[in-house]
């Protein structure tokens, strides 16, 4: 409906576990909880909303945007499930 209630979509870097590491266009406050949208290309899911509680975030060099590592908070079934994507 409106574009400014649906989570940031964000540019998916690494996970590791249930630490997922994404690039922002804004920075985030470490410890800070927030929704994020991740873009699947080549997936039945186009996209996927996931809650992160935010671990760091610093600014990238020589581009615009801020890389953010962040705790996937999701149960451990999805968590599997995230992964396989």
């Amino acid at each position: 409906m409106f574009g400014f209630l649906s989570p940031e979509i964000v540019k998916f870097v690494d996970m590791r576990e249930a630490l997922v590491t994404f690039v922002s266009a804004r920075p985030k406050k470490a410890g800070a909880s927030c929704k994020v949208r991740f873009s699947l290309p080549g997936s039945k899911t186009k996209k996927v909303d996931l809650g992160l509680r935010i671990v760091t975030s610093r600014p990238c060099q020589g581009s615009k945007g801020h890389i953010c590592v962040g705790f996937a908070v999701i149960s451990e079934d999805f968590l599997t499930e995230l992964e396989d994507l």
